[in-house]
């Protein structure tokens, strides 16, 4: 394991792909003005996101992924039917609401989130940072939604009520879809699950589009070569491009960064919707506006608590000491072995190990894989690859079992290719290549070695020493 790297994605890359999503997907409300001008709503969204989604599922193909078990098609389905919904009803509203107004209406999907996230069974409670975003953002929804109108003043500043009622709904669907999207069960893949929810949530709203008439609206002659370009638009730079970009950057960085994109958008749509649409942008909105993204910026770069029971003790155990003791010491060019004299040693006929204190210690030591225990005929450590990371360990002298943790993958053993979750145990014979890929979230698996990792090689570097002696 001593060999196994994680690749960091290049700066410019990563800079790359978050512009890409600040402004491509602040720029889809513009093309979805566009596009309903002549253009059914829910027809535009659920043909886009078919399209999408036939393309992306194709390429995932085509790349090496694959082919998706059944019994994953229902749990893309309620994901996908959630987010394209939400991407319908934002395009129906688009009808009566300026694409400003609405991209600043969506963005209260981290508000939505944040309260679903706590309401959940043994959901997480936000932070004092949190609670006061989500307090201040939904006052920035009620300014700028003004239902009150009690002046000629404020009614000229106002948004249409169906309309702002029916974007608040499309953030509240969004923020249950990828919220639900956390806890089901989708391939390893995450262009292929990506292609499944779009393709599953586009052929749902397309239905419903149908079911609603919305076929008896087209008028092929009437389609003007505007809104075309928009839908086509938004095939390829809204839902192909942007959402790639998306998916990479929330496997490559931080939740909180990738969470910027919710207060860049509906700035850029703003500015995209007074410079090419001619849309009004009024002191009230500007006022709005600010309110709603500094709530926003609270939210997504405040830490929530981890569960709404009461908090444990911050003082770490003996055990944890130890652990960050001898990891400091690795962190600080030392060896990273933690031999069995530097834990504290408890009545029982073995030590004993925590997962998450020797989580922290391989943290404190800034080390991919963390040896913890070490004997003759065995070792074992914690290894951890990070979403998106590289696994470009060689194969070792010595058998292996992996124990899985945590995280979602794939392990390609021996030019065998199988998918690996929590719970699942990965036996690797000695000298068989072995690495894992596709890694859709952070992967944390316990690894033993038998005997211990590098003996083997020592044995053979000792044998041809004593030979070489010989001659």
């Amino acid at each position: 394991m001593t060999t196994a790297a994680v690749n960091a994605p290049s700066r410019s890359g990563v800079m790359a792909a978050f512009l890409a999503v600040y402004v491509l997907w602040g720029s889809t409300y513009l093309a979805i003005k566009f596009a309903v001008e002549t253009l059914p709503p829910l027809m535009l969204a659920g043909t886009r996101f078919t399209f999408a989604g036939l393309i992306m599922y194709a390429l995932a193909r085509l790349w090496g992924n694959p082919a998706p078990q059944w019994r994953y098609w229902p749990a893309a389905a309620s994901v996908g039917v959630l987010l394209v919904a939400a991407n319908g009803g934002v395009s129906w509203a688009e009808r009566i609401v300026p694409s400003g107004m609405a991209a600043l209406l969506v963005t209260a999907v981290p508000l939505w989130m944040v309260l679903l996230n706590w309401l959940r069974p043994r959901g997480a409670r936000p932070s004092f940072g949190q609670g006061i975003g989500l307090i201040i953002g939904f006052i920035g929804v009620v300014v700028l939604i003004n239902p009150f109108r009690q002046s000629e003043l404020l009614s000229a500043h106002s948004v249409d009520l169906l309309g702002a009622f029916v974007l608040v709904m499309a953030s509240l669907s969004w923020a249950i879809g990828s919220l639900r999207s956390r806890h089901v069960k989708l391939p390893a893949s995450p262009w292929i699950s990506t292609g499944m929810e779009m393709l599953t949530g586009g052929l749902a709203v397309l239905a419903v589009g149908l079911l609603m008439g919305e076929a008896g609206e087209v008028d092929l002659a009437a389609i003007s070569a505007k809104s075309l370009l928009a839908m086509a638009y938004l095939i390829v730079f809204g839902s192909l491009i942007g959402f790639t970009c998306y998916v990479w950057i929330m496997r490559v960085s931080t939740p909180a960064r990738v969470g910027t994109y919710a207060y860049v958008n509906p700035v850029v749509a703003v500015l995209l919707g007074y410079s090419v649409a001619g849309e009004t942008i009024t002191g009230w909105t500007l006022f709005a506006a600010a309110i709603i993204v500094f709530a926003v910026v609270l939210i997504t770069s405040s830490r929530p608590e981890t569960s709404t029971a009461p908090a444990e003790s911050a003082k770490p155990a003996p055990a944890a000491q130890a652990l960050a003791a001898a990891a400091s010491g690795a962190a600080r060019g030392g060896s990273h072995i933690l031999a069995q004299r530097d834990l504290p040693r408890l009545d029982l006929a073995a030590d004993t190990f925590s997962i998450p204190e020797l989580e922290r210690a391989r943290e404190v030591a800034g080390r991919a894989f963390f040896e913890f225990l070490r004997k003759e005929s065995m070792s074992a450590g914690l290894y951890h690859l990070p979403a998106g990371g590289v696994d470009t360990q060689s194969p070792h002298g010595e058998d292996e079992v992996y124990v899985i943790l945590s995280g979602r993958a794939h392990v390609l053993v021996g030019g065998e290719d199988r998918e690996v979750a929590p719970g699942t145990i990965v036996y690797v014979e000695a000298g068989v290549d072995h690495r894992f890929h596709d890694l859709t979230d952070d992967l944390t698996a316990l690894v033993f070695f038998a005997p211990a990792e590098g003996t083997q090689a020592l044995r053979f570097r000792e044998m041809a020493t004593t030979a070489c002696d010989e001659l």
